[in-house]
């Protein structure tokens, strides 16, 4: 039967039906140009000076987002003094340039300004919201981001002329309704599925003990060492095979070179007869220098590396390594990829030590304990918040008021365990 919503700003009918989650459907879809829905937005930044008037991190001083060449974090590697960078809000992010990062698309609905080699779009007509914003840079990222790279630079005179594919009223228009309501409900899914994380692993406890305070607080006094990380690790050639013989299956991923997604293409099962690398190793792309920790077994592509501890890791330290090592990939990715493997081997770190100079492993697990839950605590203050605010905002054909009522202890849980850690 269909399930269809009426709404005062559009319509869509029908529904997507999958174990986890209930999306609704849209009734069509039609390609619309870029540049007929969003004009460039043209901003006068004062003359300025990028060492003293911007800041890696977002203070009082330095308060606006910059936006440029930049590949993950939204967009934003700097922060800039808003009386010096011209600023709007409720924009798209284009990245124009960047050896990865070309094409990539990204919402603002916070006042943002431009650094330098991106872009900002704002729209001609209608009026975006935060939802309808994340809609369409996300639809908008599908429709470029594989036409162009470093070699052919995503300028609004071309981005311009695309044409991206957004859902329909029954009467052709541009169905923001849609949008809006299908972002909010991925959103709060995603909330649902972290609240029942957190209370079924534990993690609503985010009170700090007493050896995870210790290690917060003597990290500026720990001594530290240089290590190489051929004394640390084993670097290893894989066995590549093709995407195409993989077999349905969820038990090992298949890594490629994505930058994304942990580096997973998608999950398969086994295949025989190829060779399948060891959980708790790390695959490091040659392309890219991803450094990304794998919990379960892994297929892996082309030009793929195994890193293996020479000694066992618990979790928690593998994922201290895995932070450090992605701080390498500036150097690693310099070289040619004849010569990873020796660079790789050759090149060092700093890491706390012991007394007797070896790395401190139980010091570093306690002090990525003591982050996580510093995280945890954040994340579990914002989900709370978050719920209640998202509870009150959904209208007319959104399920999610359905959805939350459905599950009010884990609600309460997490509403508690926020109140608990507040000090």
């Amino acid at each position: 039967m269909e399930d269809r919503h009426d709404n005062q700003r559009g319509e869509f009918a029908g529904k997507i039906v999958s174990p986890r989650l209930t999306l609704p459907r849209a009734r069509a879809y039609k390609k619309f140009k870029i540049g007929e829905l969003y004009s460039k937005v043209e901003l006068k930044n004062k003359a300025f000076n990028k060492r003293k008037d911007t800041s890696k991190v977002q203070t009082q001083e330095f308060p606006l987002p910059l936006v440029n060449a930049k590949h993950g974090d939204n967009g934003i590697m700097y922060y800039g003094r808003s009386e010096i960078f011209d600023s709007t809000e409720m924009t798209i992010d284009i990245v124009q340039n960047g050896a990865i990062a070309t094409g990539d698309v990204y919402p603002q609905p916070q006042r943002t300004g431009v650094l330098w080699d991106a872009y900002l779009i704002k729209a001609r007509s209608h009026t975006d919201n935060e939802w309808t914003l994340c809609y369409i840079a996300s639809a908008i990222y599908k429709a470029i981001k594989p036409k162009y790279s470093y070699e052919h630079k995503a300028y609004w005179k071309l981005v311009s002329n695309d044409c991206v594919e957004l859902p329909v009223t029954a009467t052709g228009e541009i169905d923001f309704a849609f949008m809006e309501v299908l972002i909010r409900e991925l959103e709060a899914e995603r909330i649902r599925e972290l609240t029942a994380y957190l209370k079924a692993s534990g993690l609503t406890d985010s009170k700090l003990s007493v050896k995870e305070r210790k290690a917060l607080a003597d990290f500026d006094k720990m001594g530290f060492g240089e290590f190489r990380l051929e004394e640390i690790f084993n670097i290893e050639k894989t066995a590549g095979f093709d995407s195409d013989r993989l077999v349905d299956g969820n038990e090992y991923d298949y890594i490629t070179r994505k930058s994304c997604d942990q580096g997973i293409l998608k999950s398969t099962g086994r295949v025989n007869g190829e060779e399948i690398n060891a959980a708790r190793t790390w695959s490091l792309d040659l392309l890219q220098m991803n450094f990304f920790y794998r919990t379960k077994p892994w297929y892996a592509g082309q030009f793929i590396r195994k890193i293996t501890p020479k000694i066992p890791m618990s979790e928690f330290v593998s994922h201290f390594f895995t932070v450090i090592m992605n701080k390498q990939k500036k150097h690693l990715r310099s070289v040619l990829v004849r010569e990873v493997d020796a660079t790789f081997k050759s090149s060092k770190v700093m890491l706390p030590v012991t007394p007797s100079g070896l790395p401190d492993y139980d010091y570093i697990e306690m002090f990525m304990r003591a982050v996580q839950k510093l995280v945890v605590k954040d994340v579990v203050d914002f989900a709370a918040k978050r719920i209640s605010a998202t509870k009150k905002c959904v209208k007319g054909g959104s399920r999610l008021m359905e959805n939350l009522a459905e599950a009010p202890e884990e609600e309460e849980a997490l509403r508690l365990a926020a109140d608990e850690n507040c000090e």
